[in-house]
């Protein structure tokens, strides 16, 4: 774009149509002159013979009349023909144009959707991001680099961004969301590559036939100490533990090393995570104090031994209290039907294409938020094993895709900002999305500044308000000088009086140009909430251009896809048999050592 876009005062005229003669005048030149040749001929016959020179006469005097119909009169018609094919000839270079582009080729494909991702992977990226505005041209963000994505309530961020890149992943793609409309829309098409995942602990959600139900526990990555501590870390990062009473980091980092030797204990013992939601309400961890020094885990028993008996009664209660908000979800039903046996191994999954829908209700993600922020954090930590293995290319194997829709309230992940910093170089492209950052700083605080930095590809939807956004948006579109030319003309009369007698006068006329130049934005704070409907502002690696949104409802590559893709689920597989991990078998016999 070489122009800012918006409304401008003071705009170009509209051209006035040009005023076509009226026919009226012709119409009554042609009938004096007929009725004039008409009397003309009878003047002659009267005289018993036709002379010839009246006869040329009348034809001369007939011919003006006829060329005024055939020039003036007819004229609108032979130009309105000729715009006619001219307008045929640009429609006709347009779809010869239209053809060749790259959403049109998807559209004919046999297999639009085997089409969309092969166009996405050859051009080294993961996520779609839309149509060049100018050349409609296949927009993908790189592989490596993050996407932040920006927009208020229904802009068109989940139809026109989240479902579109699922849809155009090559590799296994987490979606998270507040409702099921992601699967809705997509799980028939994904079903084609691999299998389909619904993770919904709260089961408010049906599961629909040919899709796997996802359980769950933060259990089986506690097999390890370092993965019970990350483990701990994620949960209680996304919860509200700590918030809003003095010292709230003291609680929180107190609840973490709470939580990480039970989660440990539990995994070693072969109990579930509604076992350590006992331990915790009851404040009673001498079972799983027992279980860590029979094992040998000392590390994990220090930590505890650290919180159940070297702390006060005050303090220890309010540990305990914390680290209770944390597993609040286990206390339902649906949530620890879902946790009861884990059937998804994360690390089949990340070399698969599997696809993962998240789902969490408005109303309940503050509870559901730990659950989800362990699950991701399972992932990451499977997909960095899998990006260190011999058996990982850079070119060749495909990025795992996380979709996070309202990742500030379904995915509070606390680690975001480290994650999105490393993520690109490990196998992993987070999408996130957000209103604006004014969201970001209140659930990441200060390190939400650096957002902007953080994430190489950033989409911008109209209809932001928050001002800090929009002018920290319009600062890293940078600004550029405007030129400006100032025309001054003048004109003067010089008098001259002469001594004793006489005068002269003279008159003169002076023009000037004045070229200069103005510091400008090129896109204004006002500009980029106002983007023109239908089109997003991407900002990446220094550079800013327009993108043509395309809904996945309306928009021609996705609705070809999603109109040919099987009526139904096709399964591609049942769900995981991980090993059971406890006293007994050789997985513990095997497990390393503190």
């Amino acid at each position: 774009m070489t122009e800012p876009w918006g409304q401008r005062p003071g705009g170009p005229q509209v051209p006035m149509p040009q005023q076509v003669p009226g026919r009226e005048p012709g119409c009554l030149i042609v009938c004096v002159a007929f009725v004039g040749l008409l009397g003309t001929l009878a003047l002659a016959s009267g005289f018993g013979q036709v002379d010839i020179g009246l006869v040329i006469f009348g034809l001369l005097l007939l011919a003006g009349p006829v060329w005024y119909f055939w020039f003036v009169v007819g004229r609108p018609g032979r130009e309105r023909r000729a715009a006619e094919v001219r307008r045929a000839e640009q429609q006709r270079r347009l779809a010869e144009w239209r053809a060749t582009r790259p959403a049109e080729q998807v559209n004919r494909h046999a297999d639009p959707l085997g089409a969309a991702r092969w166009l996405t992977r050859e051009s080294a990226g993961c996520a779609f991001l839309g149509l060049d505005a100018n050349d409609k041209n296949w927009v993908v963000a790189h592989r490596q680099q993050a996407v932040l994505v920006l927009g208020p309530p229904r802009s068109g961020k989940t139809s026109s961004l989240i479902i579109p890149s699922v849809l155009t992943a090559s590799g296994p793609v987490v979606s998270t969301s507040t409702k099921a409309e992601i699967m809705r829309a997509t799980a028939r098409a994904r079903a084609k590559v691999g299998r389909i995942w619904l993770y919904d602990p709260s089961g408010t959600e049906e599961v629909p036939a040919g899709v796997l139900e996802l359980n769950w526990s933060p259990i089986w990555s506690a097999r390890t100490w370092d993965g019970a501590r990350a483990m701990a870390d994620a949960m209680v990062g996304a919860s509200s533990a700590g918030e809003g009473v003095e010292n709230g980091t003291y609680w929180s980092e107190s609840s973490k090393t709470l939580l990480a030797p039970l989660l440990h204990a539990a995994a070693l013992s072969g109990k579930t995570i509604s076992d350590v939601r006992r331990w915790v309400s009851r404040a009673d961890v001498v079972e799983a104090g027992r279980t860590l020094e029979a094992a040998g885990a000392e590390l994990a028993a220090d930590d505890l031994d650290a919180v159940a008996a070297q702390t006060e009664e005050r303090e220890r209660s309010s540990i305990f209290a914390s680290t209770r908000i944390v597993l609040t979800a286990y206390g339902s039903e649906q949530a620890a039907k879902r946790s009861m046996r884990q059937n998804f191994d994360a690390d089949k999954f990340v070399r698969s294409a599997d696809t993962v829908y998240i789902t969490a209700p408005s109303h309940l993600q503050n509870n559901l938020a730990p659950l989800v922020a362990g699950l991701l954090e399972e992932i990451r930590d499977a997909t960095y094993r899998y990006a260190r293995s011999p058996q990982y290319s850079d070119r060749d194997s495909n990025p795992v895709l996380w979709a996070l829709d309202e990742v500030a309230n379904i995915a509070p992940l606390k680690k975001l900002p480290g994650i999105v910093s490393e993520a690109g170089g490990q196998g992993l492209q987070v999408m996130a999305c957000l209103q604006d950052l004014s969201q970001a700083r209140t659930r990441w605080g200060t390190a939400a500044e650096g957002f902007l930095s953080l994430f190489g590809t950033k989409v911008v939807f109209p209809g932001i308000g928050d001002r800090a956004t929009l002018e920290a948006l319009s600062m890293m579109v940078g600004d550029w000088d405007r030129p400006y030319l100032v025309f001054n003309t003048g004109t003067g009369t010089t008098t001259t009086y002469g001594i004793p007698t006489g005068r002269t006068q003279a008159q003169s006329n002076n023009d000037s140009w004045t070229h200069s130049t103005q510091r400008e934005a090129r896109v204004s704070a006002a500009e980029i909430s106002n983007i023109p409907p239908g089109h997003a502002l991407l900002v990446r690696s220094g550079h800013w251009s327009l993108v043509e949104t395309t809904p996945y409802y309306s928009a021609a590559p996705w609705r070809a896809a999603l109109e040919r893709a099987p009526r139904h689920i096709e399964p591609h597989g049942g769900p995981d048999h991980l090993p059971y991990f406890g006293p007994g078998s050789q997985a513990f016999a095997d497990r390393p050592t503190e």
